[in-house]
């Protein structure tokens, strides 16, 4: 059993034994309370000092992560200098911190890599408008990340039914490990995860950044659902250093965007980019195998 957050093993326990003492009802009315604060005018001190007033804890505890496919996708839009950039594999990972602005899972300064689990999703949440041009880049990981799961659903979610299951999952998993505080660490937990259903960045990301910057040997990083598609799809939000050590840039896609109706947009594959060793190949669409084309439309809805 491993503990998140810098406590060493006996003072892990003193911090669980304090939070089984605070009386359950106190305890739910208290988050009851933190839920109800206006977070989106609320400056980071001061969400600090209203967690700390009532007692949460920063202390993470490390559990097995959610399983999750070997590859991961990510979008970013075309740049005007990009006749430089799209040769360097890096161009496509996150960006440097003095160009990071404050996300949905990073605070101002601290990058995260923000990624899907399917190509769907990750061109849905580039919000790219009309007639964009943009890079769709597949990754592959090299070791399974540890991802501490924000799953909590919305009752339109095709995973919604899932939120019973992974409940029922962290409450095991809180039992066998926190004894007499599992009621309190399972009431925080769904804090944790509600604080990514909706557009509350100035939680979310505050509480992101305690997951995968204040406790980088625990965690590589988080997994969420994705609001763009009304959860109907996770994203994951990585530590930087993760992408360095594990993450592998695998293929890259010159796309366009085009409205279909309202609605929907038309995806076009103008260029198939592979990896050839220190460089980018591109093969232009004239050129493309229907291997290419198959590849590049595996996963995407016509």
């Amino acid at each position: 059993m491993k503990y998140g957050g810098g406590f060493d093993s006996k003072g892990s326990m003193d911090e669980i034994e304090r939070i089984a003492a605070i009386p359950i009802d106190k305890w739910k009315q208290d988050i009851k309370s933190f839920r109800e604060l206006p977070f989106e005018a609320m400056a980071e001190s001061q969400i600090e000092k209203e967690w700390k007033k009532r007692g949460f804890p920063i202390l993470y505890i490390q559990f097995p992560s959610a399983s999750i496919p070997e590859t991961v996708y990510r979008v970013r839009p075309v740049k005007q200098e990009d006749t430089i950039y799209t040769q360097i594999q890096s161009s496509f990972s996150n960006p440097p911190p003095e160009f990071t602005k404050q996300g949905r899972a990073n605070k101002e300064s601290n990058p995260v890599f923000y990624c899907a689990l399917d190509k769907q999703v990750a061109i849905a949440e580039s919000k790219l408008g009309d007639a964009r041009d943009f890079f769709l880049s597949k990754w592959r990981l090299t070791e399974p990340p540890n991802l501490y799961p924000f799953l909590n659903y919305k009752e339109t979610s095709i995973y919604h039914g899932l939120r019973k299951h992974h409940q029922e999952k962290m409450k095991k998993f809180f039992t066998e490990n926190v004894g007499t505080a599992s009621v309190h660490f399972q009431e925080l937990n769904e804090l944790f995860a509600d604080s990514f259903l909706f557009n509350h960045y100035n939680l979310s990301s505050w509480i992101a950044h305690k997951t995968i910057y204040e406790f980088p040997q625990s965690f590589d990083g988080i997994l969420y659902p994705s609001e763009v598609v009304n959860h109907n799809g996770m994203n994951i939000a990585f530590h930087p250093n993760f992408i360095v050590r594990s993450l592998k840039l695998e293929k890259v896609y010159l796309c366009s965007c085009g409205r279909k109706n309202k609605d929907a947009y038309n995806i076009f594959l103008k260029e198939y980019g592979q990896i050839v060793r220190n460089g980018i190949h591109y093969t232009k669409f004239e050129n493309l195998t229907k291997e290419m084309v198959d590849d590049f439309w595996e996963g995407l809805k016509d």
